[in-house]
This record gives C-alpha cells, structure tokens and sequence, in this order.
C-alpha cells in the first residue's frame, strides 16, 4: 500500500512520483559511504535503477505467494575466499570461476523478472 494513497478519498499517487522517491532515497544510502560512491560512474542512473528495481519487487511481492528465492550473498563471499592470500592459487582460480557463473545465472534471473542488473552499486 502506497502511503497518502486513498481510492475513497480520491487521492492518488503516480508511479513515477513512487519510483522518484525511491531513488532518491537509494541515492542518499548510496551517499552514505562516499569511497564506493565515488567508484560508481553514474551515481544518479545507479539510484535510480536500484529505486526502481525496489518497485518491482515489491509489486511483485505483494501479488503473489512468496517464491523460493534467497537474496544472493554468497558472491561477495565468494570474492573475500578468492582475495584471501591462503589459497592455492588454483583453488583461487576455481572459486572466480564459480563467482563469475553465478554472477551470469543471477543476472540472467533478475533479467527474467525484468529487473536490470547492475555491473557495480
């Protein structure tokens, strides 16, 4: 439910309103930690895309019956047991592997729920 939102009373609120706020709001977390917010090259586009694929999932949520899926944390896992320098350099190299595979599945999968993902945020 969109808040000020009411059908009774007439009141409305457009989705480009909802999808503006939410990046504006993912653009001041992002402004949070200025070392990754400078990396970033568009910082505004970034927001934005992230508000938007916010919506979406949201929307998504509230229609139908909570899927399977888990939010990805083990790429960023993946890459702190690839960095640590008590691998083998094999193992290491195995580990990226699997790290770039499950990049590509992930990204095939939010491109399927017409979510774009992201090459860094």
């Amino acid at each position: 439910m969109v808040q000020g939102m009411s059908t009774r009373k007439g009141t409305v609120v457009f989705l480009d309103e909802i999808i503006k706020e939410a990046g504006n709001v993912m653009h001041e977390q992002m402004m949070k930690n200025k070392e990754k917010y400078k990396a970033v090259v568009d910082p505004e586009e970034t927001a934005l895309e992230i508000g938007i694929t916010g919506v979406k999932i949201q929307d998504m949520a509230a229609k139908s019956p909570p899927p399977p899926y888990t939010p990805p944390t083990s790429p960023p896992k993946l890459t702190h047991a690839t960095s640590h320098s008590s691998w083998e350099e094999e193992k290491a190299q195995a580990k990226m592997f699997l790290y770039k595979c499950v990049r590509e599945v992930l990204a095939g999968s939010m491109r399927l729920l017409s979510l774009r993902p992201l090459e860094r945020m």
